[in-house]
């Protein structure tokens, strides 16, 4: 597994928690799941969501179908703070 990555600037960053998976529809459901956990954990809110896989994406996983990635918004476990 791949460590934190902090792609502040340099990559979409979603505005809510996000599991991201590369397999449609069949790795749906285990996202679903993955997001639930994370409810339960405190995430405060979240979806799941379809990503065409990229080349690199394909590389890096042996097994793109069990690929997935966890994402998390400012807000994703509490309001943003002042900056």
């Amino acid at each position: 597994m791949p460590g934190i990555q902090n792609v502040l600037g340099s990559a979409y960053i979603p505005d809510t928690a996000e599991v991201r998976y590369f397999v449609y529809p069949q790795a749906k459901t285990k996202a679903d799941e993955i997001l639930a956990i994370l409810k339960k954990a405190g995430c405060k809110d979240g979806r799941s969501s379809y990503v065409k896989p990229s080349a690199q994406d394909v590389a890096t996983s042996s097994d793109i179908s069990t690929h997935f990635e966890v994402w998390f918004g400012k807000n994703s476990f509490g309001p943003q703070g002042k900056q």
